[in-house]
């Protein structure tokens, strides 16, 4: 009887050499037939409108930054009392807004109200839980300093500079239709949402 000794073979491999041409042309010829593992993906939909506006918006708020003009936070909060250091609810932020002059981010951020409020929702959906309590919008600039996180453990607010937007006077023209904050906001979401692409 004789015992099944396995063959070995023996795989040269050679560093940096070429194969074949006739290797090459099995290879190539092969490739051609398979057609991969699928259909090919279809072609990205055009965008839509709103996506235009928003990739616009936003490529006017990076132009705007990059001139150096003024760059504020932007914050929500709700009205109303609440159990806290300040007797009031905690500020939520929600994006930057870049504007012409300082003295134009009160009328900004009131006529972006309806965007603020979509991006606060969306950001915060335990905002929308409280029933019958508005939100209130506070800003400040983004140059102004910081707590640092020992002086926050220390018992530091941390939103002890931002500012309350006053309600709309008398008088005050609405701001024209390009709003700062969306253009903002764009940016920032495009930031994130391009980045798996």
């Amino acid at each position: 009887m004789s015992a099944a000794v396995p063959v070995r073979r023996s795989i040269h491999v050679s560093i940096g050499a070429r194969p074949s041409r006739h290797r090459l042309r099995h290879v190539c010829r092969g490739s051609k037939k398979s057609g991969g593992f699928g259909p090919p993906p279809p072609p990205p939909p055009p965008p839509s409108p709103d996506e235009i506006k928003k990739n616009a918006s936003s490529a006017k708020f990076d132009a705007m930054a990059a001139q150096g003009l003024p760059v504020y936070e932007v914050f929500v909060r709700l009205t109303g009392d609440a159990d806290t250091p300040t007797g009031k609810c905690q500020w939520f932020p929600v994006g930057p807004m870049s504007v012409d002059e300082d003295n134009m981010i009160h009328p900004a951020v009131r006529g972006a109200k309806k965007d603020i409020d979509k991006a606060a929702y969306k950001m915060y959906p335990s905002l929308r839980i409280a029933q019958g309590r508005k939100l209130e919008y506070g800003y400040r600039s983004k140059a102004e300093r910081k707590l640092s996180e020992a002086e926050i453990k220390a018992g530091g607010d941390p939103f002890q500079n931002v500012k309350l937007v006053p309600p709309k006077p008398d008088g005050e023209a609405s701001p024209k239709e390009d709003n700062p904050f969306v253009n903002a906001m764009n940016s920032f979401e495009n930031f994130f949402t391009s980045r798996g692409r």
